[in-house]
């Protein structure tokens, strides 16, 4: 398992809540634990450690989305197109939501552009 600032991943309560998340469902459960290399990532990306992540974004909205925003910097250089930066983000989105954030994704452009031309 990773590691952020000597501590163990697992040990930060923000990361304990989002894997806590999973707990019911075996095959969700394997899977967090392969995403917490993604949020490793992210965090080290941001230069903060998950707890201090997430009580920013809770003090603040502006902080959230600019987290939010950020995310979408970071899986550009984190993962190649397609499926696995798909799962990157939202491997973090999914931290975000299970430490009590509102996260709002927009539709791909391609399925939004879609919708509009079979209504009109």
């Amino acid at each position: 398992m990773g590691e952020l600032n000597g501590k163990p991943l697992t040990d930060y309560s923000s990361v304990a809540c989002w894997m806590g998340s999973a707990s019911t469902d075996p095959i969700r459960a394997k899977i967090r634990r392969r995403e917490l290399v993604v949020l490793e990532a992210f965090c080290d990306y941001q230069q903060n450690d998950p707890d201090t992540i997430i009580a920013a974004a809770r003090a603040n909205r502006d902080v959230k989305n600019e987290y939010m925003r950020s995310l979408k910097q970071w899986v550009a250089k984190y993962a190649p197109e397609g499926r696995e930066r798909h799962e990157a983000e939202n491997a973090v989105r999914s931290f975000f939501i299970a430490n009590g954030m509102r996260v709002i994704a927009k539709p791909y452009s391609d399925v939004y552009h879609r919708a509009e031309s079979e209504i009109g």
